[in-house]
């Protein structure tokens, strides 16, 4: 079993024929008498529970819980209006994957891996009128994305000479 570091999960003892207690061992759960246990490790821990009835003392099975973490390199990302690509790194101990919630934005490389790593994304060019954000899901830990949009059209017009006088003529210059 699996569990992000900070995360709970319900452990659940079940004895054939019925027990009447159970004696956990291991992490939190030691001592505990009933069929569950919630457990929120920080640190990979083996846990065994073993059933008792009228007919003595079952085989205590184990279960080992892996407590993983994950950390990305940053948060976030602003990117201009032209298409362009990034990296974000990524630090896990355990198995991750990750996921895109907008079209603009593709994974490229690194969807999924097991420990350390990194994902490799492009971003669309921004053609619209307003900035848009996207997210990238990597390991459950946010990426945002934010793209900008392109810069106005500026457009100047000179006069060379810059006054005349009726009859006359001058250049005019569009940049």
């Amino acid at each position: 079993t699996t569990i992000t570091v900070g995360s709970s999960s319900t452990l659940t003892a079940s004895c054939n024929p019925a027990a009447s207690s159970y004696t956990w061992t291991g992490g939190t759960c030691a001592g505990t008498t009933g069929a569950t246990c919630t457990v929120t490790p920080t640190a990979t821990t083996t846990y065994t529970v073993a059933g008792t009835n009228a007919g003595g003392t079952g085989t205590a099975p184990s279960v080992t819980v892996n407590a993983c973490t994950y950390a990305l390199g940053t948060s976030s990302a602003s990117v201009a209006a032209s298409a362009s690509t990034g990296n974000v790194s990524v630090t896990a101990s355990c198995a991750w994957t990750a996921t895109s919630n907008a079209s603009w934005l593709t994974i490229t490389s690194g969807a999924s891996g097991s420990g350390n790593g990194s994902v490799g994304y492009t971003v669309a060019a921004n053609t619209g009128t307003s900035s848009r954000t996207g997210t990238l899901t990597i390991a459950g830990q946010t990426f945002t994305v934010t793209q900008e949009i392109s810069p106005p059209v500026l457009c100047t017009l000179s006069a060379n000479p810059a006054s005349i006088t009726l009859g006359s003529s001058s250049t005019l210059t569009f940049s």
